[in-house]
């Protein structure tokens, strides 16, 4: 008897701690969820507001396009790809949708923004077979992918199509593909061993070339004076001689880096200008 009061008194306690768990999985009803949640996202509080979306998809098993905008745009705030990754895999559908291109988007922009080819194209792959609305968006991909090959030849003429059939967002795109100067860096390293300074004035950069100029130029004139007065039998013209080949060979060193700079800056504007055209597709 004694064992049947227990097994009865065991089996309500779970019954009743089973029931208070099914009530409290969504004590305030899924609706006031997602109320609070969009409260939190109003007011900035996006890491909690981000937590009160998933916990309302998660309770009504439905692709609610207002939740997984905003959450969206919290991991785009976020740079968290994680996110924008996690979304895409629970939600994107077969379906030509504006939410899925909004997802699409986000994913594409991020992938983008890492600089990574290869990446850049695992992600073109998965949107080449889908017409989305924007008849805009897949040209915007093929133009990624070649910035990221760094085909400037090839992004000139892309950019130049599709800002002369009518889209002007891609002025400014098309104005530094167009002024773009690629500077050769054994170029620059020849004109320096040639002579001091120049090929830092090739890639632009005059003060650094006069200042190596100046510098080696000193060096040089005070080996040969000294060497001259001296009937090369002293140490300073060694001595002098020895600072102006490290000098000279740091120009080099230097001239070539200038050149690499000089084509990385040129290259940064492009893909700042890139990131932007992302910002204006939804």
């Amino acid at each position: 008897m004694k064992k049947i009061v227990i097994f009865l008194y065991a089996f309500i306690i779970c019954t009743v701690s089973l029931t208070a768990q099914d009530n409290s999985k969504n004590p305030y009803g899924a609706q006031l969820t997602k109320e609070f949640a969009f409260s939190l996202y109003s007011q900035g509080f996006l890491d909690e507001a981000e937590g009160e979306l998933k916990r309302y998809l998660f309770m009504t098993r439905q692709a609610d396009s207002e939740c997984i905008e905003k959450l969206l745009y919290i991991y785009d705030v976020n740079d968290n790809i994680g996110g924008i990754n996690w979304v895409i895999e629970n939600y994107y559908t077969a379906e030509n949708t504006n939410l899925n291109y909004m997802m699409k988007v986000v994913q594409g922009k991020k992938v983008f923004a890492q600089r990574d080819a290869d990446a850049f194209s695992v992600y073109k792959e998965s949107v080449l077979n889908v017409n989305f609305s924007n008849p805009v968006f897949l040209p915007v991909i093929d133009i990624s992918q070649l910035i990221l090959n760094r085909d400037i030849e090839g992004t000139k003429k892309a950019v130049s199509d599709i800002y002369n059939g009518g889209y002007s967002d891609f002025e400014k795109l098309n104005e530094l593909c167009l002024s773009y100067k690629y500077k050769s860096p054994g170029l620059a390293l020849f004109l320096s061993s040639v002579f001091p300074g120049a090929g830092r004035w090739y890639t632009g950069s005059f003060w650094g070339g006069f200042s190596s100029f100046t510098k080696i130029g000193s060096f040089v004139f005070a080996t040969v004076y000294t060497g001259v007065k001296n009937e090369w039998k002293s140490w300073e013209p060694y001595v002098f001689g020895t600072c102006g080949l490290f000098l000279y060979v740091v120009e080099l060193y230097g001239a070539y880096q200038s050149a690499l700079r000089f084509n990385e800056a040129e290259y940064y504007h492009i893909c700042e200008e890139m990131d932007k055209i992302y910002e204006l597709l939804y």
